[in-house]
């Protein structure tokens, strides 16, 4: 069986061969490149001989879905000599051409789900992957190859992909970067802005924990807190901790990352949606290789959880689900500690942190959690790391700011007294299309994701992306709140006030005065003034319930008063 993988073996890390140009003709048209691929099967060609083949070739963009029919129709003995091929092109192809690298492993993605679904063997197509995995030079493309093998269900069937996935999905925090070569006495700092400072109550959470609490002259606290383990196989550990008020909006709180004298952080204040740390990122330099662990305990810091990672990408970063109460946020760090102390692995440490006297326990996506893929966009093309099997080395837009649009959208419609809870995550970023000028800004279609749940998948024009921030959002926002309102048949008037309303609530959130970018706005043929807009938005930037029904009355009432 599959008599051409040892060429594979023996030529990887060869990397030998160079670009071609012009492409040979006939190979223009890379849609087509699993044509092109089994044709060689067919023939007497061999792989050492890959008929003129050249690595720009297989860098055009692929349709995975045409992939995927392709590689069904294929019967065992061809599938093996498809990956024969593919993997031995990989194997011989230099480094430096990561996109061809790239689609090469999402067509043996497509093999291997054809594979599965025939219920032939496929172990050998594991090892074509894993291989591609380590010869990698490109982090992106290693972690993209274990992503797709977490999608098709593996990481309990392979020790060695187990052992991939896990780099990206870690069970258990790095301890030995935490406690390194055995300290008893680490460093930890906590970032809060003004309001979380003020109210959360961090000098009594920890003296209640049996900490030392000094108030420094700079206005930051200092905590010695003293942790004995369970297991006496473990050291007693001190807790060094400085307390930080960042201030408004909150500086410094990722510096972390870049302080090999910090391993564990946390910033806990308000979210304002993942705005609060636009600028701390913007101050803080990116590091591709810190495994600090930081705990992000802001109301849904999931929605900002793409930024962070693209960032931080081998962080060890807590995110939370929901919004968090300015009570639990010291709960969690100081039960964290203990949690760490003991050398909990991620899943004991929600067992632990997330329980005890918290307002809203377990509201934190941790490591290991695979429902973090669903927020994250690591090669920037708009669609979520939980759905995308291709890595796009350059996708040549910033399509996360996109995704982080549509989940900002998921969140006000969650929060809404309107839409329901029960909205909330019921859109998926899908990546962009290529719009016209006036015309709409997404376009929606429901399919199931890689959860095995149906979902309203959103993708995104060119056009909306180029708007500013708020903009942006609330246009995506609004055609989102308007889908939800035709799938549950709400009434025209109903259903275009709705999205009116969730469009401003988004809207306002960055621009403070907010109201006043919808003083010269219309809904129809109703113009809506700022104060107009004020009555009918709650106190809180949300749209309730009996705020949108005030508006449609309110609405109607001007319509109706504009005809006479």
């Amino acid at each position: 069986m599959n008599l051409l993988l040892p060429l594979l073996l023996a030529a990887s890390g060869a990397h030998a061969q160079d670009p071609c140009n012009p492409p040979p003709v006939g190979l223009e048209d890379l849609a087509s490149i699993f044509s092109l691929l089994y044709e060689y099967t067919d023939t007497e060609t061999t792989p050492a001989d890959p008929g003129g083949f050249c690595p720009d070739d297989l860098a055009k963009p692929i349709d995975t879905d045409d992939a995927d029919a392709r590689a069904k129709r294929l019967d065992e003995g061809d599938r093996e000599a498809a990956v024969s091929l593919l993997a031995y092109t990989a194997a011989v192809t230099d480094s430096s051409h990561v996109q061809a690298l790239a689609n090469a492993a999402a067509l043996l993605d497509s093999l291997l789900g054809s594979a599965m679904d025939a219920r032939d063997d496929y172990g050998y197509i594991i090892d074509a992957l894993l291989q591609l995995a380590n010869d990698s030079d490109d982090p992106m493309l290693r972690r993209q190859i274990a992503l797709n093998l977490w999608r098709r269900g593996l990481d309990d069937k392979n020790a060695n992909v187990k052992a991939l996935i896990e780099e990206y999905l870690p069970p258990a925090p790095d301890y030995g970067l935490i406690f390194p070569e055995g300290a008893t006495e680490i460093n930890a700092v906590l970032h809060s802005g003004d309001d979380g400072f003020k109210h959360s109550d961090f000098e009594s959470v920890f003296e209640r924990a049996g900490a030392e609490v000094k108030k420094e002259s700079n206005g930051d606290l200092t905590v010695t807190y003293k942790v004995k383990p369970d297991d006496p196989a473990l050291p007693e550990i001190t807790w060094n901790i400085t307390i930080r008020d960042a201030g408004w909006p909150p500086k410094g709180v990722l510096e972390d990352f870049n302080d090999d004298s910090v391993n564990v952080g946390m910033y806990g204040n308000h979210s304002q949606l993942g705005t609060s740390i636009d600028d701390a990122l913007m101050r803080t330099p990116a590091n591709a290789e810190s495994t600090d662990l930081h705990w992000m305990d802001a109301c849904k810091s999931k929605v900002f959880a793409s930024r962070l990672t693209q960032a931080y990408p081998k962080a060890h970063i807590i995110y939370t689900k929901n919004s968090e109460y300015f009570h639990d946020m010291p709960l969690a760090f100081q039960r964290g500690l203990v949690a760490l102390t003991n050398h909990y692995d991620y899943e004991q440490m929600d067992r632990y942190a997330g329980s005890g006297s918290l307002y809203q326990g377990h509201n934190y996506i941790y490591p290991h959690d695979d429902a973090k893929l669903t927020y994250f966009d690591q090669d920037n093309d708009g669609v979520p790391d939980s759905e995308d099997r291709i890595y796009d080395v350059d996708p040549g837009v910033e399509g996360e700011l996109g995704s982080r649009a549509v989940h900002i959208a998921n969140t006000y419609m969650g929060y809404s007294g309107a839409y329901g809870k029960s909205s909330e995550d019921d859109y998926r970023p899908d990546g962009i299309f290529d719009g016209q000028p006036g015309g709409p800004y997404t376009q929606i279609t429901e399919r199931k994701d890689a959860y095995g749940d149906k979902k309203f998948f959103v993708k995104f024009s060119d056009e909306v992306l180029s708007m500013d921030k708020s903009q942006r959002t609330a246009s995506i926002a609004a055609e989102m709140a308007k889908h939800y309102g035709v799938e549950h048949r709400w009434s025209e008037e109903k259903n275009e006030a709705g999205a009116f309303l969730v469009g401003a609530a988004v809207y306002d959130v960055w621009s403070g005065s907010g109201y006043d970018q919808y003083n010269d706005t219309y809904l129809g043929d109703v113009s809506i003034s700022k104060w107009d807009l004020g009555k009918h938005l709650d106190d809180h930037d949300f749209v309730t319930s009996a705020k949108l029904n005030d508006f449609v009355k309110y609405v109607r009432e001007q319509r109706e008063g504009g005809e006479e």
